[in-house]
């Protein structure tokens, strides 16, 4: 028996990149009536209000060098865009957003803000309809998610660690204090003794995890917090990620980490570390 389009796995997924180019305005030759296409405004924000090395920008957007510098020509003819050279390697250029950039920058943020509350107010279940987003950035990012050393203190591992400290305190019957655990500081968790880790997917925290150390080595890998709302990718394609358990989905990140712990206790600087899928950490 043949599949209505209703039930075709395929066309749902065809109907749904339709709608998201329609919504998105990435066919729009002014988007967000700004005056120019999709492709440089990304670019645009791509480049953010710090400036950003060019590699780093293509690598980002997945855009191809001759590409890239068509619509970095377009957004320099404008005057929003300089290129420079990066002082610590001539060889390298940096993208810097003019003044009048920065207010372009600005501008479109805004404008995105609104087009998205207008998106949530209209919709029946806005929470339901975030956590599919999240899901479906997830399963579209899989392949972009970074771990990245972070301070145990900076506001993104605090976001982790007291999302993990809820689901603790909700799973235990008496609850959870993290001030009566051996280490509420997260001492043994920074280098050069152990190492903490965030996991990024476009700049938003995914989850964390700890390496405790010793004089002697690492002593303890903790399992941390996962989002249940952005799923991790591998969870499900590899079984030591714990399946839908969001604490045991951690265990397959800590993996990971332990392979980081090395450098970390050397004092050296953690480098970002890109998860493949087709190569995954061993135990």
């Amino acid at each position: 028996m043949s599949k209505t389009a209703s039930q075709d796995p395929v066309a749902r997924i065809r109907r749904f990149n339709r709608a998201v180019t329609r919504e998105t305005g990435a066919l729009d030759q002014s988007f967000l009536g700004r005056g120019r296409p999709l492709g440089p405004a990304r670019v645009l924000h791509a480049i953010g209000p710090e400036g950003r090395d060019l590699e780093a920008i293509r690598a980002y957007l997945d855009l191809d060098k001759p590409l890239l510098s068509r619509f970095l020509k377009q957004l320099q003819d404008e005057g929003l865009v300089s290129l420079d050279r990066d002082p610590n390697d001539g060889r390298r250029r940096i993208a810097v957003l003019t003044e009048a950039g920065q207010a372009e920058f600005a501008a479109y943020n805004q404008l995105s803000d609104d087009r998205a509350s207008r998106l949530l107010d209209r919709h029946p279940r806005p929470e339901a309809l975030l956590e599919a987003m999240d899901l479906v950035a997830s399963a579209l990012g899989r392949d972009r998610i970074e771990l990245v050393e972070c301070d145990p203190r900076s506001a993104d591992a605090v976001t982790c660690l007291e999302a993990y400290y809820k689901e603790l305190g909700e799973r235990f019957e008496t609850g959870f204090d993290v001030n009566l655990s051996a280490d509420p500081e997260a001492n043994d968790m920074m280098a050069p003794r152990g190492v903490f880790l965030v996991a990024y997917s476009d700049g938003m925290p995914l989850g964390c995890v700890g390496v405790k150390g010793t004089d002697k080595g690492y002593a303890e890998i903790k399992r941390l917090w996962i989002s249940p709302r952005r799923p991790w990718p591998w969870a499900v394609a590899h079984p030591d990620g714990g399946g839908g358990d969001p604490c045991q989905n951690a265990g397959y990140f800590a993996l990971a980490a332990r392979h980081q712990l090395g450098a970390a206790r050397g004092g050296g600087a953690l480098p970002a570390l890109r998860l493949d899928r087709d190569r995954p950490f061993q135990r």
